[in-house]
This record gives structure tokens, sequence and C-alpha cells, in this order.
């Protein structure tokens, strides 16, 4: 049991270094904008933290929605 994983954490030292040099470009990268325009990582922290914070406050509003009890008639 213990060569098997000697062996897999040997495999997976070295599979990263493979990969990446098998794989080069990513697939999905179809050039656009995204290389040109070059965000900070201040930048681009700052958006994600606002669109984290939308999408909570959104959560939230929804789930009040739902849970909203109605009048009793």
């Amino acid at each position: 049991m213990a060569s098997f994983r000697r062996a897999g954490s040997a495999l997976m030292a070295l599979a990263p270094p493979l990969l990446l040099g098998w794989i080069g470009r990513a697939g999905a990268d179809h050039g656009g904008l995204a290389p040109i325009v070059k965000l900070s990582p201040l930048i681009t922290g700052i958006i994600a933290g606002v669109l984290a914070l939308a999408a909570g406050i959104a959560i939230v509003a929804i789930v009040m929605l739902l849970m909203k009890k109605r009048p009793s008639e």
C-alpha cells in the first residue's frame, strides 16, 4: 500500500510540468480584449469583491421575500 502512495505522489509531482509542456496555450483563449487590457490585481480583487457582495445581497433579498409571512385572513 505504501508503494502505491509513493508512486502516486511521484506521479503527481511530475504531472504539472509535463502537462504544462504539452498544453501550452488555453483552448478557450480566443485573444479578444482580455490580453490587451491589463488590470491591476487590486482592481481585479475589488471587482470580484463587489460582484460577490452583490450576489450575497441578492440571495438574502430572495430568501427574505420567500420567507415573508403573509397576513392571515
